[in-house]
C-alpha cells in the first residue's frame, strides 16, 4: 500500500485530505442551490398572500361578528 499505509489509514491520511477541498465545494454549492431555490418557489407565494390577506382578514372576523 502507499507509504506503507493499510486501507483504512490510506483512506484517512492520504485520500481524504486530497477530496476535502472538492467534497466542500460540492456541499456549498448545493447549499447555494438549495436557498436559491427555495427563495425563488417562495416569492410568487409570498406575493399572493399580501394581495389577498385583506379577504382573509375579513372572512376571519365576519364569523366574529354575527
Amino acid at each position: 500500500m502507499v507509504d506503507g499505509c493499510g486501507r483504512a489509514r490510506a483512506i484517512v491520511q492520504i485520500i481524504m485530505p486530497i477530496s476535502l477541498a472538492g467534497i466542500l465545494s460540492a456541499v456549498i454549492f448545493a447549499f447555494t442551490l438549495t436557498i436559491i431555490a427555495c427563495l425563488i418557489t417562495s416569492i410568487p407565494v409570498a406575493i399572493l398572500y399580501n394581495l389577498f390577506l385583506d379577504r382573509f382578514i375579513s372572512g376571519v372576523t365576519m364569523g366574529a361578528i354575527k
